[in-house]
């Protein structure tokens, strides 16, 4: 078996019936797949010339092109031709276990959401897919798809602002019984009433990591539950301006209900879901003045048990002499 990796622009001249002949050979070799562009090439041509995609599709007649391909990696060009990803149809394999597909620095992704959704929507085909890697958001159906992928241990996603997450969806994953990794970055997850109090536990979770708003993960903890989870790292949707309504002890007390498992918990500051904006950030830092430490030592000190990483909090706290609370005086 083959592993690969194109630093090329692909295939850009059409193709005869002996090449698509080459080519089906080939194919059927390779075990491993990863592409690399060149971030300072700005050619405007396709990855794959259309003519050509159009002789593979034609002689292929709907079988795959890699019918052995267990590993791909993806970094999207950065030119915005709406060409260059009408490739990714060809790169699904039914024996695919990883998946990576990521996205130049330059491109502009809100042009890629549909032809990735798609591709994600075609994956259903790889039923032993185990570790999904997206970094571009994808749409309704493409996240719709994902419930049928149900030997997943990794599932790293960011749905774009027209896609909704909702109980559903939680309720889905917590089925996947070999989930180990959930990474979700949203800008807002609709909670139906019922949802409140229905109790999801996702048996393997160990890593937990969302980019979403303060309330939705107030409400996420709330009806989540892991036995083996251990790290939780969660990037917080800051507002444009303050103030900054940020319940911590809640949290503190709710990852505690959670799992008595977590030993690593990270807070990072975010200004937005899809595109940084450090301005924001900078604005957060300069103007929170943090907490006092009797508003959350309680919850906080819970969390800190022997074995236990201090959370790593962008925000001014005490400094903490002893495990057991005594001897604690203001930074200042």
């Amino acid at each position: 078996m083959l592993t690969v990796f194109l630093y090329t622009k692909g295939i850009a001249k059409p193709l005869t019936s002996d090449d698509v002949a080459r080519l089906k050979l080939f194919g059927s070799r390779v075990h491993s797949l990863g592409s690399f562009y060149d971030p300072y090439d700005y050619s405007s041509d396709p990855v794959i010339d259309p003519a050509a995609l159009l002789v593979i599709n034609s002689a292929l007649q709907g079988s795959p092109l890699l019918p052995n391909l267990q590993y791909l990696s993806l970094e999207l060009p950065s030119t915005d031709s709406p060409n260059d990803l009408c490739i990714l149809p060809l790169l699904c394999s039914p024996h695919l276990r990883q998946l990576s597909l990521t996205n130049s620095a330059e491109r502009d992704w809100t042009a890629a959401i549909h032809d990735v959704s798609l591709f994600v929507q075609h994956l259903a085909q790889a039923a032993a897919l185990r570790d999904l890697l997206i970094d571009i958001p994808i749409n309704q159906y493409a996240l719709d798809s994902i419930s049928s992928l149900t030997d997943l241990h990794s599932l790293i996603i960011t749905p774009d602002d027209n896609a909704s997450i909702d109980n559903h969806f939680f309720s889905s994953m917590s089925k996947f019984d070999s989930l180990d990794t959930l990474d979700l970055s949203c800008a807002q997850i609709l909670w139906k009433q019922t949802s409140r109090s229905q109790k999801l536990h996702f048996h393997k979770l160990t890593v937990l990591r969302l980019k979403i708003n303060f309330e939705d993960a107030l409400t996420l903890f709330s009806i989540i539950s892991s036995t083996s989870l251990v790290e939780v790292e969660y990037r917080f949707i800051l507002p444009a301006d303050p103030p900054y309504p940020f319940r911590w002890s809640r949290l503190f007390d709710l990852i505690k209900t959670t799992s008595n498992s977590v030993n690593t918990l990270i807070l990072k500051p975010s200004s937005s879901v899809h595109v940084e904006d450090p301005v924001v950030t900078a604005r957060f830092r300069k103007l929170y003045s943090g907490i006092p430490f009797s508003e959350l030592s309680s919850s906080l000190l819970e969390l800190i048990t022997p074995g236990h990483r201090f959370p790593a909090l962008l925000f001014p706290l005490p400094r903490r002499s002893s495990k057991n609370g005594h001897s604690l005086a203001h930074d200042e």
